[in-house]
């Protein structure tokens, strides 16, 4: 390698015109014989590029110069590479591949293919396997001399023991091993499948949703939808699908599902159990509206339910009577009854009417909802918190 030896850039590097008149037709001021004359000259240097291009990554790798110290933005730089022409059209997905893997391969994806190219119009034929294998022994690796500058192997010969030379040499595979590598070749050219584009994505996302075991709310619709947004993928079936998966799989949604799956059960019975023509959801409402109760008779004359009715029920909500004993809504303690956290939350839901203060059972999607924002930190903090309590407190059936 001899640094005074290399071409000037402007030899192998096709110039900004030379690149418009290959892409668009266009010559500008220049002769069109001129022109095809210099690209011709250019295309033919192709092989001083590459072999400029391997020496630069080798040197500067060996200096160090390509580690993070030095170029700490290397690898999103290298795994973001993008070509804006319409020649390119390189898969955009990759089925069962996330978008780290999909950054992961590819650089190496770009590198396969401008080989395939090169093989393909220079080589007496396209032999894929070959190719593929002479990939991976690249992938091997580890040849990097130690002592890149000496000028010459005779001279690198001289300073080393002779006991000390050492050769890397690779034996071809088997022909069991180069028929696995056609084997796979070909099930990377079978697996390439044209997807089309959805034209409404919102609309297939939203039913593919609404088959899932999740329950559909604007939250969960919200989540799967900027997911599918920052995909970077083309909106197609499968990538849709990947969405959905990821959204059902996530485990503090199915936490919150199965907490609102809870709350509209104990809500029902809330609102459903009475002693004697006494109602449970009259008292709990008392003592969730009243500012403080100290004992039964606090609440007594704001209920339509006598006085021994009122303490059967709160005994009942304190947990005596099913489902209170596994999740209590109020506690009789020695400050007083108060809403437990489990209550709070039933009674944040139970929104009241400000006029008369009367509860409102919400529609069950929107007990879903309320826990879905809760959990993926889309609701207020107070309720936010609330919700982590009563998730770390009560008994959820499953």
């Amino acid at each position: 390698m001899d640094a005074t030896d290399r071409l000037d850039c402007r030899q192998y590097n096709l110039s900004a015109l030379q690149l418009a008149h290959l892409l668009d037709g266009d010559i500008g001021d220049r002769n069109p014989k001129n022109l095809e004359k210099e690209i011709q000259d250019t295309a033919i240097q192709l092989d001083k590029r590459l072999q400029y291009l391997i020496e630069d990554i080798c040197i500067l790798y060996e200096q160090g110069y390509l580690n993070k110290e030095n170029w700490p933005v290397g690898w999103d730089q290298l795994s973001d590479l993008n070509r804006n022409d319409n020649l390119y059209d390189p898969p955009l997905g990759i089925v069962g591949a996330s978008q780290e893997t999909m950054d992961y391969m590819s650089m190496a994806m770009h590198l396969g293919h401008v080989c395939r190219l090169l093989y393909s119009a220079t080589a007496p034929q396209f032999d894929s396997e070959m190719a593929a294998l002479g990939f991976l022994i690249g992938l091997r690796g580890g040849w990097l001399s130690e002592d890149w500058r000496a000028e010459s192997s005779q001279k690198l010969l001289k300073v080393l023991p002779e006991e000390g030379l050492k050769a890397d040499i690779f034996e071809m595979p088997s022909s069991d091993t180069s028929k696995g590598l056609a084997d796979v070749l070909r099930q990377v050219d079978d697996s390439f499948t044209k997807e089309d584009i959805v034209q409404d994505e919102d609309i297939e996302l939203r039913n593919r949703l609404e088959e899932s075991n999740l329950t559909l709310t604007p939250t969960v619709f919200e989540y799967a939808e900027e997911m599918l947004v920052t995909a970077d993928f083309p909106a197609t079936s499968p990538v849709i699908e990947g969405v959905v998966d990821q959204t059902t799989a996530n485990h503090e949604l199915k936490k919150a599902e199965r907490l609102a799956d809870q709350l509209i059960q104990d809500i029902d019975s809330l609102v459903h159990h009475n002693y004697r023509g006494g109602e449970a959801i009259q008292v709990f409402w008392a003592i969730h509206t009243t500012e403080s109760v100290e004992d039964n008779d606090d609440i007594v004359g704001s209920v339509d339910t006598k006085k021994h009715q009122v303490s059967k029920l709160m005994t009942d909500l304190c947990g005596r009577e099913s489902p209170w004993d596994l999740r209590p809504v109020i506690v009789d303690g020695q400050f007083g009854i108060k809403k437990t956290n489990y209550g709070k939350l039933i009674a944040q839901l139970l929104t009241a009417e400000s006029d008369d203060k009367k509860y409102a059972v919400p529609p069950d999607n929107e007990i879903y909802d309320a826990c879905h924002a809760a959990i993926l930190g889309e609701s207020d903090d107070v309720r936010q918190e609330l919700m982590n309590e009563v998730l770390s407190e009560v008994e959820i059936d499953t």
